[in-house]
């Protein structure tokens, strides 16, 4: 779908580049837990098989032995089933029983063989399920320290750059803008920009799951991938539309917030001069309508949010019934056995857990775009000051005396005083 895995703003990419160390590594932990996780379908179905092959019943099927007609899998005659084979055989019904009796005993002495050794490849099973996830919380360690390690060092490293320009723009800038506002910069945006490093890490975690699931659908039975995979263009339509809703509601939050920052920086700083007009009640009512409308945003985008995850699961589950119905109807044609039916329920779920990663990835996008935009409007876009030519530094250290020479003031009513009454 058009516009499903949109390009990286090149702002965010540049700050990215900075951390590829830390970043690549992180990159090849996801990449291998991400694969560690569907190597567990091949294993689920192994074991079912092996549980499966444990039975006395499957056992004998294994070794070609069939339970005599109309005798079921425990041969036991009936004295109107033993005197018709006896008299069709031409014996004594006494060495028909006897033959059935000794049968049952040969078929059930050369099942037990087969079922140890379906026993004993169940351990070796298991154990390698434990390796697996002992091997997959290494790599979960390296990708959440070395992730973790890239989106601290970025959001340290921007709020230095912004930190840095402050420095560099004219004092025209700190008049226009409110100081609660430039705060929030530092603060709440680059802290949602640093989840840029989230959306790297599902940009890899989501496709890589739910593709290599995807395929082991199709390596066990076909038929049904084609089933599943009409799922998916509903699961992309659901988390394309959320995103674009997810964009616009989060910048609103970041509007808010600065606008809260700023107000309640500008309270604390005047708060003398709130006192001294009485403006206790008229600050607290201003105060709290802003935080009336921070509140309506954040739960406004909280409901774009919490309503994707959801939805993905529900399309999933669908999916899912609608599988193991067609499951059903296969395993009754002998056309799919129990072991493929668990390995491919089993991949049905690490398909949707790739579709959530997916739609993460599509919903935090939003959310830095929304960051990034203020980040750069609000500050980093800004013009700088720059000296004109021929300007001079003062010698450091500076020390002297200002005189105030055809500088005064008056107060409406009140007599004119000149600077130099009031000091040097």
């Amino acid at each position: 779908m058009p516009g499903f895995f949109r390009k990286l703003d090149p702002r965010v990419t540049g700050e990215l580049k900075a951390q590829k160390k830390p970043i690549t590594w992180g990159l090849l932990c996801v990449l291998a837990t991400s694969l560690l996780t569907s190597a567990m379908i091949p294993l689920v179905q192994q074991s079912i098989a092996a549980i499966v092959d444990t039975t006395p019943a499957s056992a004998s099927r294994e070794l070609g032995s069939t339970p005599l007609p109309g005798l079921g899998s425990q041969p036991k005659l009936t004295d109107q089933q033993a005197e018709a084979m006896a008299r069709e055989l031409g014996v004594e019904k006494a060495r028909v029983e006897e033959a059935v009796r000794r049968a049952a005993d040969s078929q059930t002495d050369f099942s037990l063989p087969a079922r140890k050794s379906a026993l004993e490849r169940l351990g070796v099973l298991c154990l390698l399920i434990v390796a697996l996830f002992l091997t997959k919380y290494w790599f979960t360690r390296g990708q959440a320290y070395f992730l973790t390690h890239a989106a601290s060092d970025l959001s340290a490293n921007l709020r230095k750059r912004i930190f840095e320009k402050l420095q560099r723009l004219p004092l025209s800038y700190f008049h226009a803008k409110r100081s609660g506002s430039i705060q929030s910069v530092l603060t709440n945006d680059v802290l949602v920009f640093q989840n840029s490093v989230q959306i790297v890490r599902d940009t890899l975690d989501g496709p890589v799951k739910a593709v290599s699931a995807f395929a082991m659908i199709v390596w066990i039975q076909w038929q049904l991938a084609l089933i599943s995979l009409g799922v998916l263009p509903i699961m992309a339509y659901v988390i394309y539309r959320n995103g674009r809703r997810m964009k616009a509601a989060q910048a609103q939050v970041q509007e808010n917030l600065a606008e809260l920052s700023a107000f309640s920086n500008e309270a604390v700083l005047g708060i003398k001069v709130v006192k001294a007009f009485s403006a206790e009640d008229r600050v607290a009512g201003a105060f709290n309508e802003r935080i009336r409308d921070t509140l309506k945003s954040q739960l406004r985008a909280a409901r774009r949010f919490a309503s994707l995850r959801p939805m993905v699961e529900l399309i999933g589950a669908s999916a899912l019934a609608l599988v193991i119905y067609i499951c059903g109807h296969l395993a009754f044609r002998g056309a799919v056995h129990v072991a493929d039916i668990a390995a491919i329920i089993f991949a049905l779920d690490v398909v949707n857990q790739g579709f959530r990663s997916i739609g993460n990835v599509n919903n935090t996008y939003n959310q830095v775009q929304a960051a990034t935009d203020r980040i750069y409007r609000e500050v980093l876009d800004v013009p700088e000051e720059h000296e004109p030519e021929g300007a001079q530094s003062l010698p450091e250290p500076t020390r002297g005396q200002v005189t105030f020479e055809r500088v005064s003031f008056s107060y409406p009513g009140g007599r004119e005083r000149s600077g130099q009454e009031h000091g040097r």
